[in-house]
């Protein structure tokens, strides 16, 4: 994995710093950024040899970055930055590995902003694989509360070999995803852009958001899947607002 986390962390990127022309003499703060986000890279093509010649992904992080909230109350925030080419298909063990080629994130709240999502792979969720915590028993059926908000972000020929090419996410108690671009994502079976599970009541919303050339290949949903389950807990309300298919 090229990045790791099992506590809280906000990483921002998109800087252009001291020297460079347009943020000369370099930014003070988050609001000074000017956009820069595709530079600042995190990629899992570690060797560099996906783009020159035949690729191979065989060599690849499995997941760019990794969350792993199992401790609780975990919180990250990723600002501004590319994540690409993280590549999980294939990988048997340990169980969910295969899912979450850009980011996987278990147990914890996830933020995303300014990031730009391109050529990732998994089993389910190319882009973003999300799960949130389950309480233990007598009550395992019920979620703990994580939440996952994405904005203004682009996602682009992510690829899942099952369900959500773009995003998959499961087992929360809401989720938001506003002002973001689905882009000629992919999957095999379920929600070619998004993918979603178990959403408690609350639901997932998505505002202003574009799904373009998205596809589902055998099944159902090229640009967005919510699953029968959705609504375990009662019927899941999800709004779909000004958004463009």
């Amino acid at each position: 994995n090229a990045l790791t986390t099992t506590e809280s962390l906000k990483l921002y990127g998109g800087f252009a710093g001291p020297g460079d022309p347009i943020g000369s003499p370099g930014e003070a703060s988050l609001q000074e950024r000017h956009g820069s986000f595709q530079k600042t890279i995190l990629d899992g093509d570690i060797v560099g040899n996906d783009t020159s010649g035949p690729p191979d992904y065989s060599d690849n992080a499995v997941h760019v970055v990794k969350i792993d909230g199992s401790s609780g109350g975990v919180h990250v925030v990723l600002d501004g930055f590319k994540i690409m080419h993280g590549y999980a298909l294939g990988v048997v063990s340990p169980f969910p590995a295969d899912d979450g080629g850009g980011v996987f994130c278990l147990d914890a709240d996830l933020d995303v902003a300014h990031c730009f999502f391109e050529h990732n792979s998994a089993e389910n969720g190319g882009g973003i694989w999300f799960s949130g915590a389950t309480l233990p028993p007598p009550v395992q059926f019920d979620y703990a509360g994580n939440r996952l908000t994405v904005r203004l972000c682009e996602f682009s020929e992510d690829v899942a070999d099952i369900n959500g090419g773009a995003i998959y996410a499961e087992k929360l108690t809401d989720g938001w995803v506003l002002n973001t671009k689905f882009l000629g994502n992919h999957c095999a079976q379920k929600g070619g852009g998004v993918y979603l599970w178990r959403v408690k009541p609350t639901g997932f919303n998505f505002t202003n958001c574009v799904f373009w050339e998205n596809h589902a290949h055998s099944f159902y949903g090229g640009a967005l899947y919510m699953d029968e389950h959705s609504g375990f807990h009662g019927p899941a309300v999800s709004n779909v607002v000004n958004c463009t298919f």
